[in-house]
């Protein structure tokens, strides 16, 4: 058993309906910058791409959008979201 190697696992997460513990486990996020993406989905809709993250969000810049970006559900708006806007 302990010369057995180790396992590579891999997630992705929707940060369009994560809740912040989940975003929580993003390579360098913690809790508030998790609860800040949460809220400002809440109050500004859905997430368009990885530079409406960037801008919305403070703490979030392109070297950390490209760093998680590998681990991100693709981001695009739901169909209903995009005829309301």
């Amino acid at each position: 058993f302990d010369q057995m190697p180790q396992l590579e696992t891999t997630f992705q997460i929707d940060l369009n309906r994560a809740d912040w513990p989940e975003i929580m486990q993003l390579p360098g996020i913690g809790e508030t910058t998790a609860r800040a993406i949460v809220k400002a989905r809440e109050v500004d809709g859905p997430y368009r791409g990885l530079e409406d993250l960037e801008t919305r969000v403070h703490g979030i810049g392109p070297r950390m959008a490209a760093a998680i970006a590998p681990l991100l559900v693709p981001l695009k708006v739901p169909p209903e979201e995009a005829t309301v806007r």
